[in-house]
């Protein structure tokens, strides 16, 4: 399939919007504001953040209809009035796959807050080795030597990166499916939830900088924002970026493959990376580009990338 306007620019807003995900993101964990106790804090509440995310996720609900009622009226004009076939299921089935997502977003958010946004983005490629170590575990499935090939690189690209963080620490002190759309309202409406008992969770440092030293302290979240509209606006643009880039991944997934959404992946962590340097949230090492250049090769190996594009350029 050959590549025209509209492909590169689903795939340029993809990999923007993703780049701006993660920035916004980060951003927000830099800005300063006062808090309900009277103190000046960093924006410290990666739960909000993870329900904005959803909500981002969500919002997708709007490009769905936006492109469903435009196909509808396409094929009103070709062919005219017909029953539109409706595949009726239970939403209820996503609850699992939300929590599962929802216990996953918020721990990335944890460990963003944590680490640098360039090693974050990195260390998302350990994805892979989970996948497969549990393929194996629980649906018996065969691994090639080429995919656990992937798997060693990706495992020494990850380490190589978390040894950068040690050094640098120590030197600085147009289709959407329902199921995205679902499981972004269930995981927004079960976080919400959750704030309330997550208020009396008593956590120490690092994992807590809030007024009242919990898990997450929502109404502190909003007295900072408050304070400081910067804030509101970091988390908009993580609420923005998100929806943008769920749209353009699953677009492309649907009309080209998913061997190309799993390259274009791998593009905004360079450029987070250099981002993060020139905004001086960290300093250059060494380490991270010999980390980046081993886990894209574990990701391409362990998906054949290469042998896609053979077979993409041949054909």
């Amino acid at each position: 399939m050959s590549w025209n306007k509209f492909y590169v620019t689903q795939a340029s807003l993809m990999v923007l919007s993703s780049t701006a995900n993660t920035l916004s993101t980060k951003w927000a964990d830099h800005l300063h504001a006062e808090s309900s106790d009277g103190q000046v804090r960093s924006f410290s509440h990666p739960f909000v953040q993870a329900c904005s995310s959803f909500f981002g996720e969500f919002l997708c609900l709007l490009l769905y209809k936006a492109s469903h009622s435009c196909r509808h009226l396409q094929a009103k004009k070709k062919i005219g009035e017909e029953e539109e076939n409706v595949v009726n299921f239970n939403p209820l089935i996503f609850i699992i796959p939300a929590v599962c997502d929802m216990v996953g977003t918020s721990l990335m958010y944890i460990g963003l807050n944590l680490t640098y946004a360039s090693s974050y983005q990195m260390l998302r490629g350990a994805v892979i080795v989970f996948v497969a170590l549990l393929s194996v575990a629980f649906l018996g499935r065969e691994v090639s030597k080429k995919e656990w090939l992937g798997i060693f690189f990706t495992i020494i690209g990850l380490t190589t990166v978390g040894l950068s963080n040690h050094f640098l620490k120590s030197s600085s002190m147009v289709d959407l499916d329902s199921n995205s759309i679902i499981t972004g309202a269930f995981g927004f409406m079960i976080l919400s939830t959750l704030m309330f008992p997550m208020s009396y969770v008593k956590v120490g440092p690092p994992f807590s900088n809030n007024a009242q030293s919990v898990l997450e302290d929502f109404p502190d979240a909003i007295v900072q924002m408050r304070n400081n509209k910067l804030i509101v606006l970091a988390l908009a643009g993580a609420v923005v970026s998100t929806s943008l880039s769920n749209y353009a991944g699953v677009y492309i997934m649907k009309h080209l493959t998913s061997t190309t959404r799993m390259v274009l992946e791998t593009i905004p962590t360079l450029f987070v990376w250099l981002s993060s340097i020139c905004l001086g949230w960290q300093t250059f090492h060494p380490l991270q580009i010999l980390g980046f250049a081993l886990v894209v090769l574990g990701m391409c190996l362990y998906n054949n990338i290469t042998s896609g594009f053979c077979q993409f350029r041949c054909s």
